[in-house]
């Protein structure tokens, strides 16, 4: 009988040294764990304010229609405004001719 006794004092002693580092080690663990997920968040966040200030495509490709719509006008616009030039020239020379 001593000698079960003692395997069973000596069994609960070592299952309790054992449970004391299972839980140190998941401690540690999850220490770790939301360090890394603190760093994360951060990470995330930081890369959720650089996304905000990014241009977006759309933005592009507003910018690029203008920019082509601009250069196609360009030409009919510079026509009008020679256009109206002639005009404006043959009106004068027309009030000059009348004087």
């Amino acid at each position: 009988m001593d000698i079960s006794l003692l395997l069973a004092g000596i069994t609960f002693i070592a299952l309790i040294a054992v449970m004391r580092y299972m839980v140190a080690e998941l401690k540690r663990n999850q220490e770790i764990f939301f360090k890394r997920l603190d760093k994360h968040g951060d990470d995330l966040v930081a890369l959720n304010s650089r996304a905000e200030f990014a241009v977006t495509a759309k933005d592009v490709d507003e910018k690029f229609v203008s920019k082509e719509f601009f250069r196609q006008f360009e030409k009919h616009i510079d026509k009008r405004f020679d256009s109206l030039e002639n005009g404006v020239g043959k009106i004068l020379e027309h009030i000059k001719d009348s004087k």
